[in-house]
């Protein structure tokens, strides 16, 4: 089911701030329409009664999760050993600028059986356009700890939002925990907090 987490509007230092927690509806200059960021998200990590939250820190869209958990072993369904939440976020930046994923960085805990693995995913796109970017985070057991990773886009991994247009980007988290050794040994891996900074530039001015 599709839940809408964030509506809020404040234009500061060429970018948006915002805050609000999921399925709450927060606009912070009812007089400016024409800036609205929206978020939306879709996932078993993050289900409409899942109590996860977001919120802005400058650039910086913080999500915080409670259900992120994937798991296997004996009497667990293979569904458990995967977990996603897609975030479709519409940032409808002054014209002259575009913006990109540029961050991210995830925090967590692994608890895995000898051999299991851990694998974290982010992908994003720009919907209307066929080019995605993805990377992961892996772990391998015996593990039992907090984990707390980042990874920086290269400059061939930014993504740009197209300038002059209007373009949603969805951005989905995959956690998933496999299979090494022992079909029936118990392994977890849970997703506390997931840090997306986003850059933003000028487009280059169009030649007459």
């Amino acid at each position: 089911m599709k839940t809408q987490l964030i509506r809020s509007l404040t234009l500061a230092s060429s970018f948006l701030l915002a805050s609000a927690a999921f399925g709450q509806v927060v606009i912070t200059d009812p007089n400016d329409s024409n800036i609205l960021p929206s978020l939306q998200s879709i996932g078993s990590g993050c289900a409409e009664d899942s109590g996860a939250s977001a919120h802005w820190e400058g650039a910086t869209l913080v999500v915080n999760f409670s259900d992120m958990v994937a798991e296997k072993g004996q009497g667990i369904s293979l569904t458990e050993s995967r977990k996603t939440c897609s975030l479709t976020l519409d940032l409808k930046l002054p014209k002259g600028l575009s913006y990109a994923l540029a961050t991210y960085s995830a925090e967590g805990y692994d608890a895995l059986a000898d051999k299991d693995t851990r694998n974290f995913t982010v992908t994003n796109f720009f919907q209307g356009d066929g080019e995605t970017a993805s990377s992961s985070l892996e772990a391998k057991g015996p593990l039992s700890k907090s984990f707390r990773s980042r990874h920086w886009n290269s400059q061939d991994e930014l993504l740009w939002s197209p300038c002059g247009e209007s373009r949603a980007q969805t951005i989905t988290a995959a956690l998933r925990v496999a299979n090494g050794g022992d079909r029936a040994a118990e392994s977890v891996s849970g997703l506390d907090s997931l840090r997306l900074t986003f850059r933003i530039k000028q487009c280059a001015p169009v030649l007459r």
